[in-house]
């Protein structure tokens, strides 16, 4: 399906521009607060509208249950799987959110196993708002409603 295919494109192309700021980018900047640094560069926030974009596209495109589950599950674990980058660690976290409208076209057995993982990946003390939505959001799914 095309709009999956940008959708990972699109989480792609922005890993691989932060691992090119990462290399770009002075160890000195942004320094004592002076000067914007990698953490503050405009990329992060294209990045964050850009999946969500995406996303909706997906959904408009009404995926089946398989393709909605590769879509939350590449949002979900993106952060997981790419914790070493710490400049898209933040962006990746809040893009999780984009994910919440695909989460209702799971099969409840699939939102069931991404609820264990996530309540394991995200214990209590570790969400952020944007976790606690998608976290209700799977309980939902999982419980089939």
């Amino acid at each position: 399906m095309q709009e999956l295919d940008a959708l990972r494109d699109c989480y792609q192309s922005y890993l691989t521009y932060t691992r090119t700021l990462r290399r770009k980018t002075s160890p000195l900047a942004g320094a004592l607060g002076f000067g914007g640094g990698a953490k503050d560069d405009p990329g992060h926030m294209r990045f964050y509208e850009q999946a969500k974009a995406e996303a909706e596209a997906l959904l408009a495109a009404s995926p089946t249950p398989q393709e909605a589950g590769e879509a939350v599950t590449l949002m979900l674990r993106a952060e997981e799987e790419h914790r070493d980058n710490d400049l898209a660690v933040w962006a990746l976290m809040a893009a999780q959110h984009h994910a919440i409208p695909l989460i209702g076209l799971l099969t409840r057995e699939d939102a069931g196993a991404l609820l264990e993982w996530y309540r394991r990946r995200y214990p209590r003390h570790k969400r952020l708002p944007a976790q606690e939505e998608v976290l209700r959001a799977l309980k939902n799914r999982a419980a089939g409603r």
